[in-house]
């Protein structure tokens, strides 16, 4: 097992499987789409994972659900007001290179 590099591997374990294992393996099919590769599994770290784990948990409550409508309608009126209006734009032309009260 070792650190992955990147991105979006940047906080997970990768877990590289031998190629001899592999190679032969009947459900080979079914863990990667690689026709030579091995199979490389991404785990987060045990803290991350239970993190994830409880928030994941978290937006299954009804009130996660009423919280989460009430922003659902606010992000709909504000992409709306972007599309439309041009929301941000207007804001920052507004203001010159320096510093106002309005900023």
């Amino acid at each position: 097992m070792d650190q992955a590099e990147g991105s979006t591997w940047a906080s997970k374990i990768a877990i590289r499987f031998g190629l001899q294992d592999c190679r032969h393996c009947p459900a080979r099919a079914f863990c990667t789409r690689s026709a030579r590769a091995p199979r490389i599994l991404a785990v987060r770290h045990q803290a991350e994972y239970e993190t994830l784990r409880q928030a994941r948990s978290l937006q299954q409550t009804e009130e996660f659900r009423q919280l989460y409508a009430q922003r659902s309608g606010i992000e709909g009126t504000h992409s709306q007001a972007v599309r439309t209006l041009g929301l941000r734009r207007h804001a920052i032309e507004a203001c010159p290179k320096r510093p106002c009260s309005m900023c």
